[in-house]
């Protein structure tokens, strides 16, 4: 079976939910980075000892969802390709204002 999500482009049903699957896994990610701020912050208040776990957590959810994203970027050749891109786009401009903020 044949879906049409773009005029110009045409899937397999099984293809298209996969592609978006894997752009929800890596969105999924970059929202739990909400959550662990919450976390963050409670350390940072209530026990600043344990700060540098908040750290480390947030450094590798950015590190893994930015290897996400480039592989995503890899396995795409239509307009999925352009939101692959984006998220690794702003998951740079994030990793840099974290930097300049620590």
């Amino acid at each position: 079976m044949i879906t049409r999500c773009n005029p110009y482009v045409q899937l397999k049903e099984g293809e298209n939910i996969k592609q978006t699957l894997n752009l929800k896994l890596n969105l999924y990610l970059i929202l739990t980075i909400i959550p662990l701020s919450v976390l963050g912050y409670y350390f940072a208040v209530n026990v600043e000892s344990l700060f540098f776990l908040y750290e480390w957590l947030l450094a590798a959810v950015v590190l893994i969802s930015i290897l996400y994203s480039i592989k995503n970027i890899g396995s795409y050749r239509n307009e999925l390709r352009w939101v692959a891109i984006s998220i690794l786009v702003f998951l740079i401009q994030f990793s840099v204002l974290g930097l300049f903020l620590g």
